[in-house]
């Protein structure tokens, strides 16, 4: 979406969906994503739908930037 509230809206409804879909979709929007606040939003969405595994993986790409 072009606007900034629709991402941080769409990652807080697939946080809401959940399951391994969601999280997939979370994990790919975080790759890309560039707005802080929707990132800050991803981050949330994706910790609320579990499985940790993800974060170590998240955090390097993070720290590569």
């Amino acid at each position: 979406a072009p606007w900034v509230a629709d991402r941080r809206a769409a990652a807080d409804t697939l946080a809401a969906i959940g399951g391994t879909a969601a999280a997939a979709a979370l994990d790919r929007a975080l790759t890309r994503e560039r707005d802080e606040s929707v990132r800050a939003a991803l981050w949330s969405s994706r910790a609320r739908v579990g499985s940790a595994s993800w974060l170590n993986t998240a955090l390097s790409e993070r720290s590569e930037r």
